[in-house]
């Protein structure tokens, strides 16, 4: 028998040139296959990481959001007390500071308290409420005709000074935990 090499596969001598293509194709194929799961795996590894970044950034901005919420009730606290100490307090004075209080309660109020992964974000959404609360509810003594401001004549003052001082300390406390997060040191894994 004689040996023909043009008629033999080159590569695995004494497979035909026929099966020699067989060979070629089907592990052409098994490539295929192969590249097309790697291809759809790694679409789905970018399309899970790129989720998890979004899950992030939106959870920073919502933080963000409750900082600048806390920062505008301390300007307003720091106002009151501005006001007070310079006596010049008016009924619309008050009255304004009233509804920008209000508004931020509102927006507060909206904030869903589960979306919270931290101790610390909770205790400072929860004591910036309160000290909204009580800023209004202060407001409304002294705007109360049964107040008299000869009684206790810096209560106001006293209360905006007390709100601010604990708002600004919340302030605080927030854009920490924003600017861990903005840096890539926050926890990922609970968004």
């Amino acid at each position: 028998m004689e040996y023909r090499i043009l008629e033999t596969c080159l590569f695995f001598p004494g497979i035909t040139r026929v099966e020699c293509a067989s060979w070629v194709q089907a592990w052409g194929s098994i490539g295929a296959i192969l590249g097309a799961m790697f291809a759809v795996y790694w679409a789905y590894r970018l399309q899970a990481n790129q989720k998890a970044r979004d899950a992030y950034d939106s959870y920073t901005q919502f933080l963000e959001v409750l900082f600048q919420l806390v920062g505008a009730a301390a300007q307003i606290a720091k106002k009151i007390f501005d006001s007070e100490l310079n006596g010049l307090v008016t009924p619309d004075v008050y009255a304004s500071m009233h509804i920008e209080l209000s508004a931020i309660r509102d927006a507060m109020r909206k904030i869903p308290m589960e979306r919270f992964d931290r101790y610390e974000f909770i205790e400072a959404w929860l004591v910036s409420d309160a000290c909204v609360r009580k800023l209004l509810a202060s407001i409304n003594q002294v705007r109360s005709p049964g107040y008299s401001k000869h009684l206790d004549p810096h209560y106001m003052r006293n209360v905006a000074h007390k709100m601010n001082l604990t708002l600004e300390d919340r302030a605080k406390k927030l854009i920490d935990g924003i600017n861990l997060r903005i840096a890539g040191k926050g926890d990922r894994k609970h968004d």
